[in-house]
């Protein structure tokens, strides 16, 4: 755990957000930039005058990538460093551990800054990337009518390419397409079954693969596709691609790969330019990415954002109380470097903006479609969710947990997708 730059004060002194990032495990390379965009967005707000008069303090924490490490992290913020709400975290699991064991039972406000399938539903919980509606349903329609209708699917096995794969698939069939096959892998998994999986691949008659693989493990899938000629063979497209991504991958590798999602560095806004800048003043940073290692994603970007929409409800509300901020966030509006990000009351997830690019071999991104901001809908693998009641509605007073009697029995608000009856996954008496 650790103080970052933007911090300085003593706990009494400040208001102390608690951030958990991936410093270890699958997804490590992406926490140090999750800190800095993060930490700039701590600097913006504290030189705008703080929260209700005091300093605002980033406390991170190792989130080790999956959840028997991060629940641990997230309770060591939230009781030992006094953190007044969380960020975090990139990988679904670990977000579905600690939107139930820590946001829920500890009452803290939780905001996530990483894109996935849905199924999250809690009055703690807010959402400021992207659903499949605002992502994947875009992507594969583009994909689909520039680079072909047959599209072979393939991820780890759990939940996030598991759901992401289902809505993908009902985008593709929505508009023609044909799924020509679909393959789960464990993490991690060797070059000898990545080989196998990317034989079946080649054989499926495929004009596009869309791999949904966490991390490093997309990495070696997508080197071991270029490889072996793949790339010869169809178009690569996917949600999970950035700059950073591909500053980790051979120029043959990485060129001509498409990405699609929130945020990309190449995005043309004045806050984006604002937020690169800054970054490039960061220690350490030798230039912005192509050119240096100053690298900036998705996930860095919405933990900008999540620091920024936790500032302004602070603000709104004029209290920590827990009541008071989750109903002020429900109605955060961020001027974000994606654009303008608006929180919906109603299922606390936000409107979002999505663009689809192409990588270069120098390791950037081209924009080539941009998808504009759309309202997130819940997909339709987790319909029999039941939404979150806005805290403006609860009652006794607002933003009060309603009594036990009024939560649906069949699929309760408060618990995470694996244990509602309907859920696939739920082990049955």
């Amino acid at each position: 755990m650790r103080m970052d730059d933007s911090a300085g004060q003593a706990s009494g002194d400040t208001i102390r957000l608690g951030l958990l990032a991936p410093l270890s495990g699958l997804v490590g390379m992406y926490g140090e930039e999750i800190i800095r965009a993060a930490s700039i967005a701590c600097d913006e707000v504290n030189a705008e005058g703080g929260v209700l008069g005091l300093p605002l303090e980033l406390v991170s924490a190792d989130d080790g990538s999956f959840p028997a490490s991060a629940v641990p992290a997230a309770l060591g913020l939230v009781d030992f460093s006094g953190c007044a709400a969380l960020i975090g975290n990139l990988l679904t699991h670990s977000r579905i551990a600690v939107a139930d064991k820590v946001a829920g039972q500890r009452r803290v406000p939780y905001l996530n800054f990483a894109f996935y399938a849905g199924g999250i539903a809690s009055r703690y919980f807010f959402h400021f990337s992207a659903l499949p509606n605002q992502q994947i349903d875009k992507m594969i329609a583009w994909a689909a009518s520039r680079l072909g209708q047959k599209m072979f699917f393939a991820g780890n096995n759990y939940e996030w390419p598991r759901g992401s794969i289902d809505a993908a698939k009902r985008a593709l069939i929505r508009v023609g397409g044909e799924p020509v096959g679909e393959v789960y892998l464990p993490f991690d998994a060797d070059a000898r079954a990545i080989d196998a999986m990317l034989d079946e691949v080649r054989q499926s008659g495929a004009d596009v693969f869309v791999p949904y693989f966490a991390g490093a493990n997309q990495i070696a899938v997508l080197k071991r596709f270029a490889e072996r000629g793949l790339k010869r063979q169809m178009a690569a497209v996917m949600g999970h691609f950035d700059d950073l991504m591909a500053s980790l991958l051979p120029e043959d590798a990485r060129e001509g790969l498409y990405g699609c999602n929130t945020y990309f560095m190449s995005v043309d806004t004045a806050r984006n330019r604002r937020l690169l800048a800054a970054l490039a003043r960061r220690p350490g940073v030798d230039g912005l990415w192509p050119q240096g290692n100053g690298l900036l994603t998705n996930f860095g970007e919405g933990a900008y954002l999540c620091v920024h929409a936790f500032a302004q409800a602070a603000r709104a509300a004029g209290s920590l109380e827990t009541d008071k901020l989750l109903a002020a966030l429900e109605y955060v509006i961020v001027n974000g470097p994606q654009g303008t990000v608006v929180m919906d009351a109603a299922s606390h997830h936000a409107a979002v903006s999505c663009f689809l690019a192409q990588c270069g071999r120098d390791g950037g991104f081209r924009i080539l479609e941009r998808f504009g901001c759309h309202a997130p809908m819940m997909p339709e693998r987790y319909v029999q969710a039941a939404a979150p009641v806005p805290s403006s509605q609860a009652s006794p007073g607002a933003g009060a947990i309603p009594p036990k009697a009024s939560i649906p029995t069949r699929c309760s608000r408060y618990s995470p997708w694996w244990t509602w009856p309907s859920c696939p996954w739920t082990k049955k008496a």
